[in-house]
This record gives structure tokens, sequence and C-alpha cells, in this order.
């Protein structure tokens, strides 16, 4: 009878790292000696596997999933970890309790914690990139709250994964966490679109790709590109902002939009909104760069890791883990705040510099391809349950 694992996970949206992973897990199973039971959230697009429990999201979401532990009775589970993956305030403050309920059964208990906020950066200000309200809890309380959620992850977790040696110190530093129950492996890269051409299009454009909202930097881009077309009057290339919004962030957005009309850009700048897969991918290919900003740095960078899939080089703000995720003037650039103008005139007037960039990346991308991320994952499955 082969050995039963429990994968849980949120797999929104479709470029989330829970999809690509178990999408390679799900192409690797056969040639090992245990299953892999996916326990997704209902109604998200199925994953092309038949071995598939659902949960609904918000706080019933922590009897469904245990339920369902319960009743399959797993050797390990292996759980993804964002404070809002699983539903509001509440969810996130039960979920210790789901691990602790797993743990009293005997099952094996891999977490992979996404976000790991540094205990320095929660003020007011990292309130506000989140919610409007700041006055609603205070940062005390917060730091207070993580401290408890990521201890009691740690206590409970027979391993801890992460994506970055900078948020393995920050659980090792702020929480206490032991530095060998964490496990770093890098954000995995889809390598199916590192050779494609770009398409015939007399567009040059940078792009940004992700949420629009406060935390990501996009007024210091904008800042930038400013700069940029003012020291550049006769330059030719635009500003994509292309992604969504997150609910209850909106105001981010009309900040953004306010912020653009401030800077008379209006007619260089393009906001998509939400984009689907082809025009995702139509975007990455034709765009001279991408552009990776943020404020703080509290988790690895999916956009980073889907502007790697598609070989691009990146500018990436200066901060937190780009630092260590971007080799700076080799497989991308990192900036400060206020850099982003002269770096948008440097990437526009050193072509070949940046398509050796591009290559460096390429090789980078090759080393975290999913399949290669997929079996060091399939090698803790085996340590842990052996």
């Amino acid at each position: 009878m082969l050995d039963k694992i429990a994968f849980i996970s949120s797999f929104y949206p479709e470029t989330n790292y829970s999809r690509y992973l178990s999408e390679e897990l799900i192409r690797q199973i056969k040639k090992n000696n245990f299953e892999i039971e996916f326990y997704a959230e209902k109604n998200e697009k199925p994953l092309s596997c038949y071995h598939l429990k659902t949960w609904n999201k918000g706080l019933i979401s922590i009897v469904d999933i245990a339920k369902k532990i319960i009743k399959q009775k797993p050797k390990l589970a292996h759980f993804q970890h964002e404070i809002n993956m699983y539903g509001g305030t509440l969810s996130a403050f039960l979920f210790p309790f789901l691990v602790g309920l797993t743990k009293l059964l005997r099952i094996k208990i891999l977490i992979t914690i996404h976000a790991v906020p540094d205990l320095r950066l929660v003020d007011k200000e990292f309130i506000g990139f989140f919610r409007k309200n700041t006055n609603l809890i205070h940062p005390f309380v917060l730091r207070i709250f993580f401290k408890y959620l990521f201890f009691l992850l740690g206590i409970f977790s027979d391993l801890l994964i992460v994506h970055t040696e900078t948020l393995k110190k920050t659980l090792t530093n702020d929480y206490k966490l032991e530095s060998n129950k964490i496990k770093v492996i890098s954000h995995g890269v889809d390598t199916h679109n590192l050779n494609l051409s770009k398409q015939k299009s007399n567009e040059k454009y940078f792009l940004y790709f992700g949420y629009l909202s406060k935390r990501k930097g996009i007024l210091d881009i904008l800042d930038g590109y400013s700069k940029f077309i003012k020291n550049n009057p006769v330059q030719e290339f635009k500003l994509i902002l292309a992604g969504g919004v997150i609910t209850g962030q909106e105001y981010a957005f009309e900040e953004i939009k306010s912020y653009i009309e401030r800077l008379n850009i209006k007619e260089k700048v393009e906001i998509t909104g939400f984009v689907d897969n082809a025009k995702i991918k139509q975007l990455f290919v034709n765009a001279y760069v991408v552009l990776v900003p943020a404020v703080i740095s509290i988790s690895a960078s999916g956009p980073l890791a889907q502007a790697y899939s598609y070989n691009k080089c990146v500018i990436a703000s200066k901060l937190g883990n780009f630092c260590e995720e971007v080799t700076n003037d080799y497989d991308g650039f990192l900036v400060e705040k206020s850099g982003w103008g002269d770096k948008l005139a440097y990437v526009v007037n050193n072509y070949q510099h940046v398509i050796n960039i591009e290559q460096n990346v390429k090789n980078k991308a090759l080393q975290r391809s999913w399949k290669n991320i997929s079996a060091l994952h399939l090698n803790l499955y085996k340590s842990l349950i052996d």
C-alpha cells in the first residue's frame, strides 16, 4: 500500500506557486512509493489530478481541512502558509490549531512559509500597506500575533521550508525558531517559455506585473519613469502596469491612478487590469525589461520568478529578499528608491548588456526549474516518511 501525502494549499491564481509545484509533482509521482492528495480551495480551476479534495475559504476552512485529514489519515501533511490563504483574521489565528491537531494524529508535518515579516518593520506604515484604516490594530498587537503564529508553527512542524536565507534568518532571529528545522528551497521557475522569440511588434515598453497595491512600490517606479521621460524627451518607451487589485485595497489603485495624473504621464502609462495567461505571455515576451519594485520585502517574489521564466532582465528594489535573489549587474539590477529613472535610462542605452543579463537569467531559471524544485520536495517527503 502506498504512503499517502496531503498537500494543502490555495491554487489561485493560475500563476500560483502551489499550482506550478503540484503539476510537476503529479508528473513525477509515478517514480515514487507514495501518492499525493491535493486539498484545494473549492471552485478553483482544478489541477490535472483526480486525487483532489476541496475546502471552503473562511473560518470553515479549518474545519473542512481537519475533517479530511482525520478521514484520510495521511502519513505526511504538507501545508502551504500565507497569512490570509485560508480565510481572514480568525482563520489565520486558528491555523496553528489545525497544525497542532494534525500533530496529535501522529502525522508528519511540513510547512512552506511564504511570507515572514521582519518584526522591526511592523509599524503603522506596515499596516497601511495592507489596509486603509491603520487604527483598527496596534503594531504591538500585530507583532504579538506574528510571534504567536510562527512560534507555534515551528513547535508543531517537523520541518519548515522558506525560499531564501533571508527568510530563514528572520525566523531564527525574530521568532527564535531552530535553524536545523528550516530548509531553504528557492522559488521555482517555469522554464517552458525560456526560448520564446519576441513577437512582431513595434511596441517598446517596460513591464510591471503583479498586484496594484501600496507595498509593491509602484509609486517609486512612476516617479522614476516620469524622470526618465523628462530627461529623455524623444524616447519611445511606455510603461505597462499589468495586474489586478487586491480586494480591500481598491483605495491603493485609486491612489496610483491619481499619482499618474499628477505626474502628467497618463498618455505614457497603460494599466491593463487583470490579464489571462495568453496576455501575460504576450506582455512578458515583448517587454524590454521587467520592473519588480517593493516598499517592503517579506517573501520571495512571484513576479520575479515569472520574469525569470521568460529570461527577462529585471530591475528590482534594493531591499530584503531581492538582495539575495538578484545578483546586481549579473542577472538583473538592484536600485535604490530614487534610482529608477537613471536605471531605466541605462538599460535603454545599453542593449547589449541587457542581452548578456538575459543569458545569465536563463541559466538561473534552468537551475530553479520546477522539475528540480519538485525533486527537492520529493526527497524531503521521503526523508520525513522513512
